[in-house]
């Protein structure tokens, strides 16, 4: 009998062997967790962590606003991350949730508390405007945010009332107030100037009086017009700034743009960058020249500005311009630094 009975034994141990020591071992789960606001529009590119313990888990929202996580280890999870809003403030998530062996339930979590905000900024014949700024007020606070090529932009916000405009240059639209709720929102603001289009992209220039530095990105002399913004987060790295060395310090430099034709020229911009931490410092003038013929040149349009010490930043130059023009000329008064950093040239103007 006591034979028997330790053979029992002993099957009953295999059996829980053979079965995987499911009595005592970890299970694995998996889980889709979905994000979006109080009207189904999905959360897209949302970085989510699911967390026990020591156990992190990381997933991004798909173009559904969907996060598949895989786990090796059931029970009670904390799903955290946070939404970053328009003016750099930034909305939690937060959920707890139990994980059982499998596939489980999904997770859906609703935001109630921010809404989506999409602008598209256009002239009176409802043509996007290239270049120009996006402002948002909330009662005394006020942000601007610049638009690039294609004159739009889609953010969150939390939800509240905001009063938007756009501008460029001395042209502003109407105040337009949005009531912002749980849920995507489209919005057109027009300035009623005529057709005011970029211009210089994609334009060759010349440069005088510099001498590029072909460690920095614009060995072949086409960075400053490619429609591309220098990124000041990125610094150094960011291959969109490109880097001068002046030939001959008691002269001034710069570049002359030609735009291939003759056309009605309003408005320009110049982006500097300045990165103390190599001495890199914005120049402190810029002035803009026009010319039918790269002879005979209109009176310069200046803008100064003085440079914030210890700081790294990127700084606009802005022109407003009135005449005609082929050629534009950016004249850079002599500098002291080692390098001087620029991000793009942007001549904006009317086109036939």
């Amino acid at each position: 009998m006591k034979g028997k009975t330790r053979f029992l034994v002993l099957l009953l141990l295999i059996a829980v062997f053979v079965s995987g020591c499911s009595l005592f071992g970890k299970k694995k789960g998996d889980v889709t967790v979905s994000l979006f606001l109080e009207d189904n529009t999905p959360l897209t590119g949302i970085e989510l962590v699911l967390k026990k313990d020591a156990k992190v888990v990381k997933a991004k929202t798909n173009n559904d606003g969907k996060a598949l996580f895989q786990v090796d280890d059931i029970g009670e999870y904390t799903i955290t991350g946070e939404v970053v809003l328009y003016d750099g403030t930034k909305e939690a998530i937060l959920k707890q949730i139990n994980l059982k062996a499998g596939t489980n339930p999904e997770v859906p979590i609703k935001l109630a508390t921010i809404g989506q905000l999409g602008i598209t900024v256009v002239d009176k014949k409802a043509k996007p405007i290239a270049n120009s700024e996006l402002v948002i007020s909330v009662g005394e606070n006020e942000k601007k945010i610049p638009l690039e090529a294609e004159g739009k932009i889609q953010f969150y916000a939390k939800i509240g009332t905001y009063n938007l405009k756009a501008k460029i240059n001395d042209f502003v639209s109407e105040i337009s107030e949005v009531e912002l709720t749980s849920k995507k929102l489209e919005k057109v603001l027009e300035i009623n100037i005529e057709t005011i289009e970029e211009l210089a992209i994609g334009k060759a220039y010349e440069i005088f009086n510099l001498d590029i530095n072909k460690t920095a990105h614009d060995a072949d002399g086409t960075r400053l017009t490619d429609g591309i913004f220098g990124d000041p987060n990125k610094g150094p790295e960011d291959s969109s700034w490109a880097s001068y060395n002046q030939s001959d310090k008691e002269k001034p430099c710069g570049f002359i743009v030609d735009l291939e034709a003759v056309k009605d020229l309003r408005a320009a911009r110049v982006q500097a960058y300045q990165y103390h931490e190599w001495g890199v410092f914005i120049p402190s003038k810029i002035s803009i020249e026009l010319s039918e013929d790269k002879t005979t040149w209109s009176e310069p349009v200046i803008v100064e500005k003085e440079s914030r010490a210890g700081e790294t930043y990127d700084e606009w130059f802005e022109f407003t311009l009135a005449g005609n023009g082929r050629y534009v000329k950016v004249t850079i008064e002599p500098f002291t630094n080692l390098f001087m950093w620029l991000g793009e040239i942007s001549v904006q103007g009317v086109e036939e």
